[in-house]
């Protein structure tokens, strides 16, 4: 099972001579064909107040976006001056800095607030929910098919994205694939730009974005691996059946139907 599947990725390449490569699509920068039910935190310009107006929201879906906004910002508040102590003289460190003071900036209002004010803020955003919980067993890869479909369709960006993601595993277990293998991660891959069209934060100004550039460089680069023509080609198609089954509702179609 996992030859033919392997054989399924690499069947659109050219037998005679390797394919050229080409530049990474920018599709994490589409808009969102389909807009969240809930506001995403990823490119919020205030989070202390984003997280504040959805502390009073009843949506556990806005409530979660929120409590990741919170969790984010007191994390790299707490670890600020070690960050910009490892950027000195690093490649791009310019660049970097840039992007570090720019997440700063967004969370200036939990800087302000004092530690005291952000736990009550985190505690205020995080009590027991069942979205928080699926979230949960998903990042301890203990969610069942049903789990994934609730984070899928929940309204939330955040859940959407790990939902879709672990998603991809159900899917390469079911081809029989090593989670490494060059199939497994382009369908992943394909997850990940699908849940970018479905309203997750991919663009340059998501937070996202920025972290990335901060601890990798590569500033402003699309986040796509480098493929070749027909790899690039077969992960579109991947993202564009991702999508319609999402849109859908075709559970069986993202191998999440019969588990």
């Amino acid at each position: 099972m996992a030859a033919t599947a392997q054989a399924g990725f690499q069947a659109p390449m050219p037998t005679a001579a390797p394919a050229p490569r080409a530049a990474p699509p920018a599709a994490p920068a589409i808009a969102p064909a389909v807009a969240p039910q809930t506001a995403a935190w990823g490119e919020a310009p205030d989070l202390w107040a984003f997280a504040h107006r959805a502390a009073r929201s009843p949506d556990p879906a806005q409530r979660l976006e929120a409590l990741y906004a919170a969790r984010e910002c007191t994390g790299l508040l707490a670890q600020q001056d070690a960050m910009l102590a490892d950027l000195w003289g690093a490649p791009d460190a310019g660049e970097r800095q840039v992007a570090l003071q720019g997440l700063l900036a967004r969370c200036h209002g939990f800087a302000t607030a004092g530690k005291q004010a952000n736990l009550d803020m985190l505690r205020q955003l995080d009590p027991p929910s069942s979205l928080a919980d699926d979230l949960a067993r998903a990042s301890r890869g203990q969610a069942d098919a049903q789990t994934l479909q609730r984070l899928i369709r929940s309204g939330s960006p955040v859940a959407l994205g790990h939902g879709l993601l672990h998603a991809a595993t159900y899917w390469a277990r079911q081809q029989g694939l090593h989670p490494d293998a060059p199939a497994a991660a382009a369908y992943a891959e394909a997850a990940w730009l699908a849940a970018c069209e479905l309203g997750k934060p991919c663009g340059p100004q998501a937070w996202q974005s920025q972290w990335r550039c901060i601890q990798m460089g590569g500033c402003g680069q699309p986040w796509a691996g480098a493929h070749t023509a027909a790899e690039h080609a077969q992960i579109a198609a991947w993202r564009q059946h991702i999508v319609r089954a999402v849109r859908a509702r075709d559970w069986a179609a993202l191998g999440l139907g019969l588990l």
